[in-house]
């Protein structure tokens, strides 16, 4: 008698147990984004087998039990997995966020076209030419010009004009000019790299930082500083050619 009530007991408390597991619910939820809900994401409850897809904002239902796992997947997102746990059956609610896939960008392979200069007939620029005064060109060219010749080009007749101009005007002149479009180059560029400098550390007074350029350039001791190797190096010379300028100064006041 005494076994046949603990078989009851028994039999009861499994049968208890098995209902508290197969205890169902209908859960309502929403799949989402960083911006906003998703439509048409697909919501499978692997458990049992059964799937739905989310409305135009994102939401869905479905029913689950406790350790039940769904898989939620979406064109473009990562795809990602949710368990069902006593926290889904207070809430009834779950909101489950997608991320975007990283799209691998291939390798892209560039082939030149073969396009050029030559290919466009279009004149082609000598390397030497490129860092010319405009009267560096016209001498340049005068020396590789040694007689005009007649190229016949689409059934007209095409005359070089740039070494014509230079004969015209002659290599004197242009050497001239040279010199000055180069001094001022170079006038312009120590100013510009240095003139606070000099005027801040070696405190040269600002009326004077100009005179000083000026010195500079005359006397042919710009070309070390421009051509330092390093920032530091060139403030060095330029320092050392101050000393020398003051020195000089003194001289003729004697």
């Amino acid at each position: 008698m005494r076994y046949r009530y603990v078989l009851i007991i028994l039999f009861f408390s499994l049968g208890v147990y098995g209902q508290k597991n197969d205890k169902s619910l209908v859960l309502k939820g929403k799949v989402v984004d960083s911006l906003a809900g998703l439509d048409n994401a697909y919501v499978q409850n692997i458990s049992s087998k059964t799937f739905t897809i989310t409305n135009a904002v994102g939401q869905f239902s479905i029913t689950v039990h406790k350790d039940d796992t769904l898989q939620i997947s979406h064109v473009g997102y990562e795809e990602t997995i949710h368990i069902i746990d006593d926290a889904h059956f207070v809430t009834k609610y779950v909101e489950i966020p997608l991320i975007k896939k990283l799209e691998e960008l291939t390798d892209v392979v560039v082939e030149t076209s073969g396009i050029n200069a030559s290919s466009l007939n279009l004149p082609q620029i000598d390397e030497k030419y490129q860092d010319m005064t405009r009267s560096e060109k016209r001498l340049s060219s005068k020396k590789s010009f040694g007689r005009v010749e007649d190229i016949a080009k689409g059934g007209a007749l095409f005359i070089p004009i740039e070494p014509l101009i230079t004969n015209i005007f002659g290599s004197k002149k242009l050497k001239r000019k040279i010199e000055a479009e180069n001094y001022k180059k170079d006038f312009d560029t120590l100013t510009e790299r240095f003139y606070n400098y000099t005027k801040t550390t070696l405190k040269v007074p600002e009326d004077y930082v100009i005179v000083f350029m000026y010195y500079l350039v005359d006397n042919d001791k710009h070309r070390a500083i421009l051509d330092a190797e390093s920032e530091g190096m060139a403030e060095f010379y330029l320092t050392d050619a101050y000393v020398t300028y003051k020195n000089e100064i003194m001289q003729n006041k004697l």
